[in-house]
C-alpha cells in the first residue's frame, strides 16, 4: 500500500510558506506600496481612474445645480501565471517539510515574492495598458515629464529632491511613497555629505550601511530586480496608488507522490498576477548611471 501524506504535514507546510512570505524580514518588498486587488477571476484585472474636478462657486439662492463631470479611464492588469515544484527524494524524512525555517518553504516564500517585486517594478516604469469605453485597448508611455536621466552619474541627493519635487508638483500625497534603488545606488547615495552629514541628517544612515528609516518622505527599497542597460540602471521613484497589482491565485501549495518519478514528493506551488501603472504622474523614473 503506497504511502500518503498525512493532511496536516500539507496544512503545516502551506502554513510555513506564507508565513515566510508575510514575514517582515523575507517577505515582499513592494507589496506595501501598491493599490491591491485579491481574488480576482478572469484573465485580467482593471483599475478605474477618475479625473480631478473642481466644485464651482454657487451663484445663488435656489440656483441651477451645476454638474460635475470628472474623466473617467482606465488601466489593466493582465494576469502571468507562474508555478514549479521541488522534489523530495523518496528516501528523504517527509516530515523534514513541516521543520520550522525548512529550506523548501523559504524557498517557495523567497520566489513567490521575487516574482511579485519583480511584476510591480517592471509595470511601474513600463508601457501601461489603457482600456477606453469600447474597451479597445492602448499602450501608455511613462513620459518624459517624469523621468530623470542618468547624467553619467551614480544616484545622487540632487536626483532625490528632484524626484521629490517632481512628486510634490503632481500634487501627489505625501504618505505611503517609496523609493527602490540598486546597491551600487545605496553606495553612491551613503557618498553624498548631504545624506550622512549630522549637519543635514539625523538619519545616520552609515551606522547601518542601509536606510533604516523614511529619508526624505520615502521609504527606501534596496533590490537587485532594477533594470539595467548597458551602464544605465533604472530606480523608481513612486507612491503606492500609482501601480495596481491584481492577484487572481494567491501563492498555492500543493504535495503529492509521483509514480513517475519513484514516488518522490513533489512540492508544488503557484500563483497567478498582474500589475498596471495606473497614473503616470504618481511615478517617477530615475536613472543613474553604474560602471
Amino acid at each position: 500500500m503506497a504511502e500518503t501524506v498525512d493532511k496536516a504535514h500539507v496544512h503545516a507546510y502551506s502554513a510555513e510558506v506564507i508565513r515566510l512570505v508575510t514575514e517582515g524580514e523575507y517577505g515582499s518588498k513592494t507589496r506595501p506600496f501598491v493599490r491591491l486587488k485579491t481574488g480576482v477571476t478572469g484573465k485580467s484585472a482593471n483599475f478605474e481612474r477618475l479625473g480631478r474636478s473642481t466644485l464651482p462657486i454657487i451663484s445663488g439662492r435656489h440656483s441651477q445645480t451645476q454638474i460635475l463631470n470628472p474623466e473617467h479611464t482606465r488601466r489593466r492588469a493582465t494576469f502571468t501565471d507562474r508555478g514549479g515544484a521541488i522534489l523530495l527524494d523518496r528516501h528523504d524524512e517527509i516530515k523534514m517539510l513541516i521543520q520550522p525555517k525548512n529550506d523548501y518553504a523559504r524557498n517557495h516564500a523567497e520566489s513567490y515574492n521575487e516574482v511579485l517585486d519583480e511584476t510591480v517594478l517592471a509595470a511601474l516604469t513600463g508601457s501601461a495598458t489603457a482600456v477606453d469605453e469600447n474597451d479597445a485597448t492602448s499602450s501608455v508611455a511613462i513620459g518624459a515629464a517624469q523621468q530623470i536621466a542618468a547624467g553619467a552619474v551614480g544616484l545622487t541627493f540632487e536626483k532625490v529632491n528632484q524626484a521629490n519635487r517632481i512628486l510634490n508638483e503632481g500634487p501627489v500625497p505625501l504618505p505611503r511613497r517609496a523609493f527602490a534603488i540598486s546597491p551600487q545606488g545605496m553606495e553612491d547615495l551613503l557618498g553624498e555629505t548631504e545624506v550622512t552629514s549630522s549637519d543635514f541628517s539625523q538619519l545616520m544612515a552609515l551606522r547601518e550601511g542601509r536606510f533604516t528609516g523614511p529619508y526624505m518622505g520615502f521609504t527606501w527599497i534596496m533590490t537587485t530586480l532594477l533594470t539595467k542597460v548597458s551602464t544605465t540602471r533604472t530606480c523608481i521613484a513612486w507612491q503606492a496608488d500609482g501601480i495596481g497589482l491584481a492577484i487572481g491565485m494567491d501563492l498555492d501549495v500543493k504535495i503529492s507522490e509521483r509514480p513517475d518519478l519513484n514516488h518522490a514528493w513533489q512540492v508544488w506551488a503557484g500563483m497567478s498576477l498582474g500589475a498596471v501603472r495606473v497614473e503616470e504622474v504618481r511615478v517617477v523614473q530615475v536613472d543613474i548611471t553604474e560602471t
